[in-house]
């Protein structure tokens, strides 16, 4: 009696861990073009707002948050383009047409996650700015 107790306390303790919530896969993940040229414009008849296409490839359990993770510029200036760039529920980018951007090259990481999964995509996407 002993003993099947003691197979029965042992199982319960060994089945007794977290189980995560859901699923998340990002390795078709991408942007199609993953290349977005923005001109600034001084003209009030453009639109207020420039938008990428949204991403493509990621899959997983509801809700699904992206938020942009890294930007790296050589030529920019990261904190201005931070302050203008939003990333949507859907991955795409909305950039206004009127703002502080300075002309450069933005390359753009995503954190993607949901509520047990994360994964970062590594330059993703790619904003050009141009005066």
């Amino acid at each position: 009696m002993k003993y099947i107790l003691s197979i029965i306390i042992c199982l319960a303790l060994f089945s007794c861990h977290d189980v995560k919530v859901g699923y998340l896969e990002t390795e078709a993940a991408q942007y199609n073009p993953n290349v977005l040229e923005v001109t600034k414009s001084q003209d009030a008849n453009d639109p207020l707002h420039v938008v990428s296409p949204p991403i493509e490839g990621v899959e997983g359990t509801q809700p699904i948050y992206i938020t942009i993770r890294q930007v790296t510029t050589t030529d920019g200036d990261k904190v201005a383009f931070l302050k203008e760039v939003t990333v949507r529920g859907n991955g795409a980018f909305d950039i206004p047409v009127y703002n502080n951007i300075p002309a450069g090259t933005y390359q753009i990481s995503l954190q993607v996650e949901n509520e047990d999964y994360s994964d970062i995509l590594e330059d993703i996407f790619t904003i050009v700015v141009k005066e």
